[in-house]
């Protein structure tokens, strides 16, 4: 029995040849390749190319703010996107034999938090004829070491994907919970190659977050960076105190000079109690404080939404003014 495969080595040539499974390792034209290599992996070599990331989202510090946009953000949640590619995409890969794939390690914001969607980015073009099917997992970091364990929640999606895009998938109606610790955003290939899409990892292989899995193993992968997949996550149960402004409703980004305006938000109670509290408006011109006034919010239930009004302000023309709330 033998496998054909396309290999990653050291170079950037994308060599095309046969892996018997009873060799342990490969020798071709010099370069020894490891028992990896016999996984039947299907591997383009590196080819850089840029990525728009998902709405707002700033990739590399492994949490970013996110405001309501699309997908699951629609019934007006605000959470954050955990997230550690640089969204820039140097490898591709599939699988030969469905059932495997790869996951990323996530560490949330807080505790309890809940997992509402994984957000994924895949190429089009190759493998060739390629496929729109995938199975999502949510699992948890109770494996030895901390390592990948109980599969939390687990998805399998049919003609979802849209290439060359970002792709936000809800999980199940309500989410995962996750009471404490990390856990892993998984992407499994569900059908055999290459009738699957590509996974593609950034180049940051030295500190990659993900782990391979196949034939229902993990390790951590040493040769790939971080697979570009997502987790947006935000407050779940237990009591906490939680508001903020949900939204700036005045001054907009271009204001009539002539008349004064009362700035204005809207804030939000996400938290488990009903709120007493105090919202500040805070107006800058270059760094120097212009105004500053505050509104005094009484028993917001739980989430409930208030419109602070502050006191009238006049700008003056031709200034570019910082306003925070």
């Amino acid at each position: 029995m033998k496998t054909e495969a396309m290999l990653r080595r050291a170079g950037m040539l994308c060599l095309l040849f046969t892996v018997w499974a009873s060799v342990p390792l490969v020798s071709i034209a010099g370069d020894i390749l490891a028992p990896r290599a016999q996984r039947g992996v299907a591997v383009l070599p590196d080819l850089p190319f840029e990525l728009s990331l998902p709405l707002d989202g700033i990739a590399g510090s492994g949490r970013d703010a996110l405001l309501p946009g699309e997908g699951a953000r629609t019934a007006g949640l605000i959470g954050d996107t955990l997230s550690w590619d640089d969204g820039i995409g140097w490898t591709w890969m599939y699988y030969f034999s469905g059932g495997n794939g790869a996951g990323v390690e996530f560490e949330p914001y807080y505790h309890p938090c809940r997992v509402f969607s994984l957000i994924q980015y895949f190429p089009s073009g190759w493998p060739d004829p390629g496929g729109d099917d995938l199975i999502l997992w949510i699992v948890d970091d109770d494996g030895p070491g901390g390592s990948p364990g109980t599969v939390l929640s687990a998805d399998t999606l049919m003609d979802v994907i849209t290439l060359d895009a970002w792709n936000e998938f809800v999980v199940n109606d309500t989410g995962v919970v996750i009471p404490d610790g990390n856990f892993y955003g998984v992407y499994i290939q569900k059908e055999d190659g290459p009738y699957c899409p590509a996974m593609v990892f950034d180049n940051g292989y030295e500190v990659s977050h993900t782990w391979d899995y196949y034939e229902a193993s993990w390790t951590p992968t040493s040769t790939y960076g971080d697979l570009l997949l997502r987790a947006f996550t935000a407050r779940a149960g237990g009591p906490a105190h939680d508001v903020g402004v949900l939204s700036i409703v005045s001054p907009g980004k271009e204001y009539d000079t002539g008349s004064p305006i009362n700035p204005s938000a809207v804030v939000k109670n996400w938290g488990t109690y009903t709120e007493d509290f105090t919202v500040e408006c805070r107006i800058e011109l270059e760094g120097t404080p212009s105004y500053l006034d505050s509104v005094h919010v009484s028993s917001l239930p739980v989430g409930a939404t208030t419109t602070a009004t502050f006191a009238p302000w006049s700008p003056d023309a031709g200034n570019v003014y910082r306003v925070t709330f």
